[in-house]
């Protein structure tokens, strides 16, 4: 371990935009070990330990102690990530070392207070780490232990109704100082190959007013027989968004509204009724885990409650139907019944 001072002046202000980093007026478009250095001055550096191969077991650590700031690195120069301290008493337990003295300036998110960067929809829920993204740059927002006992020792009941009404949200906003913590990564957001946008089609397809019906016989071309390609999977789906990607998982278990309108807008070439002799419905086919990968199966969402005489007739060869799953309305199942479909529980 090294001990250094810092010889440059702590700086006041610090701001992340999509153009990079910027410490007082020097902008930093990436964020190295030396770049750092020639702004902050000289770091105190704690280094990991080696195994027996001579190989460092973790990262590197820098310290601008006068000016809160601290960085990992692996290779001594690359960041894996770089943290502004603001609270200097809120270590908690996890936290071995840190800065010797909190940041005293100003951080902001492209000119505006860090919690403003936030999606509404992740500060609502009041998670103690909130999230942002700025360009390239992965932000982490750790909201004090202080602010959060606010609304977390709450009942279940009182807290799903300050998250639902915006209450956590406007509370964390209006508050002077919510974050004792910054970490700042640089993580490209990864641009949208292309892959999953639909190519267009000038041959017949087969049209449906029902949209869990339309569920329904994509599931059999698409998963069970896979004639009908490329067979869709929403974790790559998600990641493949550019700048619009999200976490499938974080849906609660709601049908995610840009796969909805995947499969709504996906041509199904009529060429391809032939092959439909068949339909097997039940809560755990993929599709519906495609559409809703957090679904329980607990509510009627996929229910076929119509089926037209127009959407039949594009069926010629549908001879049965295995409602394993319960989602034929009585008028969908009487319907299939009268077109001479055998129908299964």
């Amino acid at each position: 371990m090294s001990e250094a001072v810092a010889s440059a002046p702590v700086p006041h202000r610090i701001d992340v935009s999509k153009r990079g980093v910027t410490i007082e007026d020097t902008l930093l478009e990436s964020v190295t070990v030396s770049a750092l250095t020639d702004v902050l001055g000289a770091p105190r550096v704690v280094e990991p330990p080696v195994n027996e191969h001579n190989v460092r077991t973790a990262n590197t650590v820098y310290f601008w102690d006068a000016a809160g700031v601290s960085a990992y690195s692996r290779d001594q120069e690359t960041l894996s990530s770089f943290v502004i301290l603001l609270d200097a008493d809120e270590k908690p337990e996890w936290r071995q070392r840190q800065p010797h003295h909190a940041f005293a300036g100003q951080v902001t998110l492209n000119g505006r207070a860090p919690l403003r960067a936030v999606s509404k929809k992740h500060l609502r829920s009041g998670r103690f780490m909130q999230e942002a993204q700025i360009g390239d740059w992965h932000v982490l927002l750790m909201l004090r232990a202080r602010v959060r006992d606010h609304y977390q020792n709450r009942s279940i009941h009182e807290r799903i109704e300050a998250e639902s009404s915006g209450e956590i949200a406007a509370y964390l906003l209006a508050h002077e100082s919510p974050v004792w913590e910054v970490s700042v990564s640089y993580e490209p957001v990864r641009k949208s190959t292309g892959k999953w946008k639909h190519e267009p089609f000038s041959g017949e397809t087969l049209s449906f007013d029902s949209l869990a019906f339309r569920y329904a016989v994509i599931h059999e071309l698409m998963y069970v027989q896979q004639a009908l390609l490329p067979k869709f999977d929403v974790f790559d789906f998600a990641a493949d968004q550019g700048p619009r990607s999200f976490d499938p998982g974080e849906n609660s278990g709601k049908i995610i509204p840009a796969v909805k309108s995947w499969f709504q807008k996906l041509p199904v070439p009529a060429e391809l009724a032939r092959r439909v002799e068949s339909l097997y419905l039940d809560g755990g086919n993929e599709i519906y885990l495609q559409l809703a990968p957090q679904w329980d199966g607990e509510d009627d969402r996929y229910r076929i409650r119509s089926i037209s005489d127009e959407e039949l007739a594009q069926l010629p060869r549908l001879k049965k139907v295995e409602d394993i799953g319960g989602f034929l309305s009585p008028a969908a199942r009487k319907k299939l019944l009268a077109r001479g479909v055998e129908v299964t529980d």
